[in-house]
């Protein structure tokens, strides 16, 4: 029990990390002069 709770606390991390390196690239390519 407690190991599954240390994974779904690690699954969790990975997912926020994932949304916010979308979120940063996102902004990075609507800052970029390509228009």
């Amino acid at each position: 029990m407690y190991f599954r709770f240390i994974f779904h606390n690690y699954l969790a991390l990975g997912y926020l990390c994932s949304v916010i390196l979308v979120i940063t690239l996102v902004i990075s390519f609507n800052k970029s002069p390509f228009d």
